[in-house]
């Protein structure tokens, strides 16, 4: 189980001064409670949630409260040793309360309500091979192969009467077959261990009290190929189907380094969409930096506009409860910033504190976060 809470207050400063009307939405507060994945009881049967409460208001727009139930319940099964089959079922359940004057407490609200279901397929397997040691000091290594299909299905629920906030709001159609092929390498290494009374050597290397040798994993490998077919478009008679084909790639060839990659490639137009490559320095005190170029190309599927820039965030530990923080992102075709942050976060054990002071375009922002480990976070 989680439990968070969280106040969000945005200041529209332009809708201020210039004394236009100010549709911000804000969250004050919301309330969201998860329920992980977990048994039900001794059956078969595994329960998971997403359940939200959060009561927004919009200064010159909509007010009201909105409640999102999003229960699931997942049958996972074995098909002989090697297959994987995984149905589940949400049920999901909205109500909305919308209100004219948060200063009449004797008014009637406007009350709304949504149901709707959807269905998910998991068929998996995974394969693997155990290898010699290939990288320095390693004893052994692990490749593994995973084949996945997915089937998802969200009906059509007509949405046009009720409030549109966010997108919790509109749940669109769905009718999804996607595939997935993950391939990981994993490496083992023997823990060096303190010399105990017993100078006799072990065979099998350095080993608990109990004799049980000790060693520690690392996926040092990951690359990952997955892909979406629209049944709904294929019914409409739409000729392009399929998704773009998306690619991830990690390499991380030791504990302070790791390089990451992302692509999508358009099986139509037979080019690339957009693609990252991006790094990560960190050492043992918790001190990082990460930086990606990024390229997107106009895709009219997703509505979005090309964009080229460069991506930084940094953390510099001052002290082991103080950390200062930074992020910049530069517009290479503008050649110009885009965005930066500057920040502190200050941990202790129960609680954290995050200050920030952030820049985007025209739009500035001082705000604090106040996170309560085990019950959730406040800020503004």
């Amino acid at each position: 189980y989680s439990l968070n809470l969280e106040g969000r207050w945005n200041d529209n400063v332009v809708a201020r001064r210039e004394n236009t009307d100010d549709e911000t939405l804000q969250r004050l507060p919301s309330l969201d409670v998860d329920i992980s994945r977990h048994r039900l009881l001794k059956s078969p049967l595994y329960l998971s949630a997403k359940n939200e409460a959060v009561h927004l208001y919009e200064a010159d727009g909509d007010k009201g409260y909105r409640l999102d139930l999003y229960p699931r319940l997942w049958w996972p099964f074995k098909i002989d040793r090697f297959l994987s089959l995984e149905p589940s079922a949400g049920y999901r359940q909205t109500l909305w309360n919308l209100y004219e004057d948060e200063n009449d407490s004797d008014q009637e609200g406007r009350a709304y309500h949504r149901e709707l279901f959807d269905l998910r397929l998991d068929l998996s397997s995974e394969i693997y091979r155990i290898l010699p040691g290939l990288l320095p000091a390693s004893d052994r290594s692990k490749h593994s192969l995973r084949p996945q299909l997915t089937y998802k299905y969200i009906p059509r629920v007509d949405q046009d009467d009720l409030p549109d906030f966010d997108s919790v709001d509109r749940i669109n159609r769905l009718n999804q077959l996607s595939w997935a092929l993950t391939q990981t390498l994993t490496s083992r290494w023997i823990k060096a261990t303190a010399p105990s009374d017993d100078r006799s050597p072990s065979p099998d290397g350095p080993s608990s009290g109990d004799g049980v040798p000790q060693y520690r994993y690392k996926q040092v490998a990951r690359l990952k190929l997955d892909q979406d077919y629209n049944l709904n478009a294929a019914n409409d008679g739409d000729p392009e189907p399929w998704s773009d084909l998306r690619a991830e790639l990690d390499l991380t060839p030791d504990t302070w380094l790791t390089f990451n990659s992302q692509a999508r490639w358009s099986v139509y137009d037979q080019l690339f969409t957009r693609y990252s490559f991006g790094a990560i320095l960190r050492d043992q005190r918790g001190d990082s930096l990460w930086a990606e170029y990024r390229k997107i190309l106009e895709d009219a599927a997703e509505d979005v506009d090309p964009s080229e820039s460069l991506i930084s965030h940094s953390l510099l530990r001052l002290h082991r409860r103080l950390a200062l923080k930074g992020s910049l992102e530069w517009d290479l075709y503008a050649d110009e910033i885009r965005e930066w942050l500057v920040g502190f976060t200050f941990t202790r054990q129960c609680w954290s504190l995050d200050l920030n002071h952030s820049v985007e375009d025209e739009d500035r922002r001082t705000y604090f976060m106040i996170n309560l480990v085990g019950l959730g976070r406040m800020g503004g």
